[in-house]
């Protein structure tokens, strides 16, 4: 049983600082079929993205 949770452990990077950047790529959504609370969250997310990337 334990063997099978090691599949859950996350994987880690030697990606740090701008580096994060070459990968993190904006977060899409359709205004017509995501919900308020996505569309919200998505924004949020690209913001934070542009806030750290653009420096």
């Amino acid at each position: 049983m334990l063997a099978l949770l090691a599949g859950c452990s996350p994987t880690l990077t030697t990606a740090t600082g701008r580096d994060v950047c070459l990968i993190w790529g904006p977060a899409t959504y359709s205004a017509k079929g995501d919900t308020q609370e996505t569309i919200d969250g998505n924004r949020a997310l690209n913001a934070k993205r542009d806030a750290f990337c653009k420096k």
